[in-house]
């Protein structure tokens, strides 16, 4: 057994399978103005539909919105207060 395995099973941080278990984080993205979960990608540049509809079921689902043509660093949006990061 190396050293750093024996590192983390003394600190009990090692899973069945004798890898480091990784913590627990929400995927869910919270706006940092408003702190609401309701959170869109933004999405730049001339888009073309692969399925015809679907980005527009997106767009009425506040999942995406639309950044225009010029890429900024922005990757969210949030629907409440539009706050962009």
């Amino acid at each position: 057994m190396s050293n750093k395995t024996k590192e983390y099973t003394d600190k009990k941080q090692v899973s069945n399978n004798n890898t480091p278990r990784k913590r627990k984080t929400s995927n869910r993205k919270k706006c940092p103005s408003c702190d609401s979960d309701s959170i869109a990608s933004i999405v730049y540049g001339y888009v073309v539909e692969a399925e015809p509809g679907r980005m527009e079921k997106e767009l009425d689902a506040g999942k995406i919105v639309m950044g225009g043509c010029c890429v900024g660093f922005e990757k969210w949006e949030c629907n409440k207060c539009h706050t962009r990061w």
